[in-house]
Formats: structure tokens, C-alpha cells, sequence
């Protein structure tokens, strides 16, 4: 049967089967009525006998108030003492103890004997663990106890001895955690005492290898001898420098002469000699003598140069005496200066073993301070730890109960539960609403099973996938396109009847989906006006780049954020397409692409499109490199398909040519090509071609997933028959992009016409 045959069959075909039938919901009731009332006489007359059978239960109530029951040990409490309290656990805790079998033993020992004829016996310590609840009041640390029984004296009973065993309990509890705490702080006691026994042993011993009599009167000597070395020091250094000037005179007299002369100043030393002064007093009046004598005799007069002899011999003896004294003077001051140093040096190393011996003892006091310290807070904590166990169990036999009783349980007058008229009202409601549910149930279920079939009987074939019917597909399952090239027919043959019966499929759909999940809403893009240039084509598909700060773009940043929270860290594959040619799908592609790619995902983009691949006008395209047609014939060319963008994490996979003559059956390789890719990146996005094309449809069927990019035709927007084409492909529909791109007008004449055309 050719196209045109298959087409006049699904056109001739009634509408009556292309929508369902309204639902009546009171034709339907009319229509069952007897069922109806059969259901409702069974569903009440059940809960009427079991209403009548089961016993009335009564309930009591008693609250209780729980204390926090820290113990304080001195003003850090019991903190203070083990580092950590009971918390804010405590009053879950005290919830928790109320179910214990310790506490229901007791109660179950009170109740048996407390005069009354309800007798526990061991096993029915789990019943009357079914007969208590425990209810926390919110907000608060009150304690619902809430009894229930069949008698309303043995409820009160219950709620009463269960709090009175939960009150005992908590004493002896209390009474328990103080025993140990005053035990654990004795032990605590009993360490101190050691520790300080300890310490003073090791004070004394330390006493004794230094010698500390008990005062610092070793460190006090050692700086008096320190201050008066130091005080000798400076003298002696003074000394020191006032004998190095005067031998440094005397060498400068010996070596120059200086002062030798008979009437020369010298130094005092010299001068106050008596030889000195009586070779200078004889050296004047011989000097006076021969003044005398030139006066009266001619100079070479005997008597004259006698006289002048004279002279010369006093003035030798003078220069002698001089320079001897001068020499003995500096051996003397040499002696002083050399003594005066030794004695320097020997004051040097006495203040240095002084100094060292201070610093020594200084060392021993500060370890001997350290000593008496630790002992004094040894002791300090230890009379502070017996201060506070005596404080402690003094305030312990002045505090009251943890538990306190803020109301007891009393005899209930009426069971608990609702009244015997809110039950009956009860019954008769939830009884007619299930017998109406069941019998919209029982429509339903039969009206599926009834509808007859008007695409008459199924065609089997040992092709893997749905079953086919000489006028179409059986209802409710997914439709599988032919791709095995052993079939009879050419593949001219199969691309008209499937574009047909495409066609055909859009016009009049097999059934009608009302709604579409509107992932986002673009307007026409400003950027390039209505250009069709190949300038302004890249711009709008890099609108998230170029403009970023558009509706477009935000819209586009919106929906790749969702798909993001969607999926998540798990690997996707989306083939992006539509029902009309120009609608923007390769304007989404690239920009959802870019955005995933912002997001640190590792993004493959395919031209999948073989009728107008424009993929290389947004990205450059290495020509030697092969495109998706040759790697769909030959698998190990894909490493070598597979180009790296400007974009960072972001590979393209461009398409070879825009042959529309390759056979478009061929693409056997197609599933494990899908597979491959969504192995090897976390998001794969296909630009497709419009559904019609069998490449597109087995693309669908190959991937699982789909996003419609939908452009208005007519002022329309054929959301939810993009959705419903996208299923009849095999996959599954994630939602449509709603697109009014640049260069389409309100007229929907082109797009149909290339539609039909296509």
C-alpha cells in the first residue's frame, strides 16, 4: 500500500476515535446504580458489625512535669567537674525511660498490688506497653501519661502507677548519679592528696641538692659581689688609663730629650730630686762666678775657663741625673700599668664567674617558685573539690523530686474516641465514597476493555519493535521507522510514504495532547534586526555571549539552569528539533550548548542536520577533518570528527556537506554512535532537522530525549503537536522552547508550503 493509499485511510477514518468521549459522572451512577447500593449496603454493613463488636477502650490522662536534673557541683555544675553535662538530651531521655520495662515492671508491681483485680504477670508487661502513651507537650517539659483500658478505674490506674513508678525510678536514678559523682570526686580527692605528697617530696629534695635554706640569701650575696667587682673594676680601669698616659710621657721625654736640658721644666718627679736641685743650685752660682770673672779678666784667663769647665761638668752631671731618674721613673710607672692590667683581667673573670653563679641561681629559685606554686593550686583544688562535695550533698537533701505531678489521672466518664452518632455519620460517608470510587473504577476498566479497535487487525513482522496495521499503528505504542535496507521497497519509496504519512500525522495526529511543558519563552532577536546574513546568524546563536544581558539571554540561562537541577551529575543526551524549518533550533542548540559548557560540563555539539547543516557558521570547521556522515560509515573516524571551539569545554561535530541526495536509511551505526558519545561526555546536544526527516526520527528513537523548538505560525503556537510528533518518534519530550525567530512573519504560508514542499 503506497502513501497516498495510507494517507486516504487515516483521513476516512472517524473522529469519534481521535477524542475521547466526555465523562458523566451522574449517567454513569444512574447507569450502576445497583451496584452502586450493593457496594454501599457491604462497605457499612462491615463497619456497622465491627463498630458493634469492638469493646469501648477508655482513656486517662496524667501530666507530669520534668525537672533538668544536673547535679551541680560548685558554680560549673557538673561541668565543672567531668568537662560535659547531661545536655539537652535530657528530657528525651526521661520520655524514653517512661517506656523502659523497668519502669512498666515497677508500675505492673504497683497495679497488682494496689487492691484491684488486674494481675501482671511477666509476659504482660508488653500489654501494658500497649496500654500506655507517652505524649510529649510541645514547646514545654510536660509529659502526657495517657492510660487506656476497657474499664475506666483500671485507665486511671495505669496513667497513676505508671507515673508513680516513673517518679520512684527517677529518684533512685538521681540518688544513683550522685553516689557516683561523689565517689568519682572523692577518687578525684584521693589523687590530689597523692599528687601533693608527691610534690612536697620533690620540694625537699630539691632543698637539699641546692642548699636552699629557705630564703634567697645566695642570690642577695652573689649581687653584692657582683657591685663591688664592678665598683674595684671602674677604679682599677681608671687607674689603668692614667698610668698608660703617664708611661706613654715618660716614653715621649726618654725618646726625644725632652726636659734634659739644665734649665728645662720637667716633670715633678725629677724636679723635687735633692741631687737635682743641688746640681741646679751649684750650676747657677758657678754661673754667677764666671759672669764675675768675665767682668774682670780677659776671656782666656785661666781662672775664666776654670770656671767655664766648671759649668760643663755641673750641666753633664745634671743631664745624667735626669735621664736616670727619667729611666727608673718609666720602669716604675711600666711595673704599675702591667700590674694594673693583670689585676683588670683578673677582676674580669671574677665578675663573670659571679654573673655566671647569678644566673645559676636565679635558674634554681625560679624552678624552686615553680615548686611551691604547683603545690599551693594543688592544694587549693583540692580543698575546692572537698568544699564542694559537702556543698553538694548538702543541697542534694534539700531538693525535690525531678519528676513532679501536675496533674493526676481520673476516671473517665466516656470512652474514648467519637460518639456513637459520629460514627454512624462516619461510616455512611466514607461508605459512599468508596462505593462511587469503585464504580468509576469499574467504568473505567470496562470501557477500555470494550473500545474496539479501527485500524483492524495487527500486522506482524520479525522486524524488532511495535506492531503495525494496514491503516496505521496499534494504539498506545511507540512508533519504530524502518531503517534495514533489506526491505522490499527502495529507499525513495520509504522516505515519501514515511514524509506522507508525516504529514498526514501532523495534520490529523492519531490523538490529541492538550498540554506542553513550556521550558521558555524567546522573542525575536534584536541583534541583527531581521538579517539572514551569516554575521547576524552567528550573533543570535552566541546571544548569550554577544548580549548577555537580553530576555533572550536570560531566558536561555533559565532553561539550561533547570536542566541542570534536573538531571543533575548525570550524563545526557537531547536532540533538539521542531515540526516547521527556521524555527531556532540551531539558535538553541548553540547557546544551551555554550551555557552547559559555562558550567564546567565537558558538551559535544552535532549537526545532525542533513538538509541545512549551518553549525560551521557559528564555529570554524576544519575541512580536512570528517563529519558525522563519514563517521556514521566508518565508526573509527570519530576521535578524528570531533573539533575543539573557542569555547572552553565545549566540542563540535560538524556535518560533511549539504547533500540532500545521501541515503538518509543508512545509519546503521547510529545507536552505538549515541552510545559512544554519551559515554565520553557528560552532555551531548544534537541540532537536528525537523521530524519529518527519517535521519531525525531514528536520531529520536537513538537518543530517548527531546526539546521542540516552536516557532508562531499563523499567530499560533503548535506546542503540543511538536510534543506529540516527538513521541510518536520513539522518545521522550522534555518540553518545548517557544521561539519567534528573525525572518519569520505572522504568515504561516511559507512554512507550510516549505513543509509540504519538504
Amino acid at each position: 500500500m503506497d502513501a497516498k493509499e495510507n494517507q486516504n485511510m487515516n483521513t476516512a477514518q472517524p473522529q469519534s476515535w481521535n477524542r475521547p468521549k466526555p465523562f458523566r459522572p451522574f449517567e454513569v451512577m444512574m447507569r450502576r446504580r445497583w451496584q452502586l447500593f450493593s457496594c454501599l449496603l457491604l462497605v457499612c454493613g462491615v463497619a456497622f458489625a465491627t463498630t458493634v463488636m469492638r469493646k469501648p477502650k477508655y482513656q486517662s490522662t496524667a501530666r507530669v512535669e520534668v525537672v533538668t536534673d544536673q547535679p551541680q557541683m560548685g558554680p560549673g555544675g557538673s561541668r565543672g567537674v567531668f568537662g560535659g553535662g547531661m545536655g539537652g538530651d535530657y528530657f528525651s531521655t526521661q520520655c524514653q525511660l517512661l517506656q523502659s520495662p523497668h519502669v512498666l515492671s515497677r508500675a505492673a508491681e504497683n497495679l497488682n498490688m494496689s487492691g484491684g483485680h488486674w494481675v501482671y504477670s511477666e509476659a504482660g508487661i508488653k500489654q501494658l506497653r500497649d496500654n500506655v502513651k507517652i505524649k510529649p507537650v510541645p514547646s514545654s517539659r510536660l509529659i502526657d501519661i495517657v492510660g487506656t483500658a476497657l474499664e475506666p478505674a483500671k485507665s486511671a490506674a495505669i496513667a497513676n502507677q505508671v507515673t508513680a513508678a516513673f517518679i520512684e525510678i527517677s529518684m533512685e536514678a538521681r540518688r544513683a548519679t550522685n553516689k557516683r559523682i561523689i565517689e568519682r570526686v572523692n577518687q578525684q580527692i584521693s589523687d590530689y592528696d597523692r599528687q601533693i605528697q608527691q610534690q612536697q617530696q620533690a620540694i625537699n629534695q630539691y632543698r637539699q641538692d641546692n642548699l636552699i635554706t629557705g630564703n634567697h640569701s645566695s642570690l642577695a650575696t652573689i649581687e653584692s659581689r657582683i657591685n663591688t667587682i664592678e665598683s674595684e673594676l671602674t677604679q682599677i680601669q681608671m687607674n689603668r688609663l692614667e698610668l698608660e698616659n703617664h708611661r706613654a710621657l715618660l716614653k715621649n721625654h726618654l725618646s726625644g730629650n725632652a726636659g734634659l736640658e739644665t734649665e728645662e721644666t720637667t716633670l715633678d718627679e725629677i724636679n723635687n730630686d735633692e741631687f737635682v736641685a743641688e746640681l741646679r743650685r751649684k750650676l747657677r752660682d758657678s754661673r754667677d762666678q764666671e759672669e764675675q770673672l768675665a767682668r774682670v779678666y780677659l776671656p782666656g784667663h785661666q781662672k775664666l775657663r776654670n770656671a767655664r769647665v766648671q759649668i760643663a761638668s755641673l750641666e753633664t752631671q745634671l743631664i745624667d741625673r735626669k735621664q736616670t731618674l727619667l729611666q727608673k721613673l718609666y720602669e716604675k710607672t711600666a711595673e704599675e700599668y702591667s700590674a694594673t692590667v693583670k689585676h683588670e683581667q683578673s677582676l674580669n673573670a671574677l665578675l663573670t664567674q659571679q654573673k655566671t653563679l647569678g644566673v645559676t641561681q636565679t635558674q634554681t629559685d625560679q624552678q624552686y617558685a615553680n615548686l611551691l606554686s604547683n603545690l599551693k593550686i594543688l592544694q587549693q583544688t583540692r580543698d575546692n573539690r572537698v568544699a564542694r562535695v559537702k556543698q553538694f550533698e548538702l543541697d542534694e537533701g534539700m531538693r525535690e523530686s525531678p519528676v513532679v505531678v501536675i496533674a493526676a489521672a481520673r476516671k473517665p466518664i466516656h470512652p474514648a474516641g467519637l460518639s456513637k452518632s459520629r460514627q454512624i455519620a462516619s461510616i455512611l460517608l466514607l461508605g459512599v465514597l468508596f462505593s462511587i470510587s469503585f464504580i468509576f473504577a469499574l467504568e473505567r476498566i470496562s470501557a477500555e476493555n470494550t473500545q474496539p479497535s479501527p485500524f483492524g487487525e495487527p500486522v506482524y513482522t520479525n522486524t524488532p519493535g511495535p506492531m503495525y496495521w494496514n491503516g496505521g499503528m496499534w494504539p498506545g505504542m511507540q512508533p519504530v521507522y524502518p531503517t534495514n535496507t533489506s526491505c522490499t521497497t527502495t529507499a525513495s519509496q520509504q522516505s515519501t510514504a514515511t514524509t506522507a504519512t508525516a504529514t498526514t500525522a501532523i495534520e490529523n495526529p492519531v490523538h490529541e495532547i492538550d498540554t506542553a511543558i513550556v521550558l521558555g519563552k524567546l522573542d525575536a532577536m534584536a541583534l541583527g534586526g531581521q538579517s539572514a546574513g551569516n554575521m547576524a546568524f552567528a550573533g543570535r546563536c552566541r546571544i548569550v555571549h554577544t548580549d548577555q544581558s537580553c530576555a533572550q539571554a536570560e531566558t536561555l540561562r533559565d532553561i539550561s539552569f533547570n536542566l541542570l537541577s534536573r538531571f543533575g551529575q548525570t550524563q545526557q543526551n537531547i536532540v533538539i528539533t521542531g515540526i516547521t524549518p527556521q524555527s531556532g533550533k540551531t539558535t538553541c542548540a548553540t547557546n544551551l550548548a555554550m551555557l552547559l559548557a559555562r558550567a564546567g560540563k565537558n558538551v559535544l555539539l552535532v549537526d545532525a542536520n542533513p538538509l541545512q547543516a549551518d553549525l560551521h557558521k557559528v564555529f570554524s570547521q576544519n575541512e580536512n577533518c570528517p563529519g558525522l556522515q563519514k563517521v556514521l560509515s566508518d565508526i573509527s573516524l570519530l576521535d578524528q570528527a570531533l573539533q575543539q571551539t573557542d569555547i572552553p569545554n565545549l566540542t563540535a561535530m560538524h556535518w560533511d556537506s549539504n547533500d540532500q541526495s545521501w541515503d538518509q536509511s543508512e545509519n546503521a551505526n547510529l545507536p552505538q554512535l549515541v552510545q559512544q558519545l554519551k559515554q565520553r561526555f557528560d552532555w551531548v546536544i544534537y541540532d537536528s532537522g525537523n521530524t519529518h526527516l527519517i535521519f531525525t526520527r531514528n536520531l529520536l528513537q537513538a537518543v530517548g530525549k527531546s526539546i521542540s523548538v516552536v516557532a508562531a505560525t499563523g499567530g499560533k503556537l503548535k506546542s503540543a503537536q511538536a510534543v506529540e510528533q516527538v513521541e510518536l518518534c520513539g522518545a521522550v519530550s522534555l518540553g518545548v522552547i517557544e521561539n519567534c525567530p528573525a525572518g519569520i512573519g505572522s504568515n504561516n504560508s511559507t512554512i507550510d508550503s516549505q513543509l509540504t514542499n519538504s
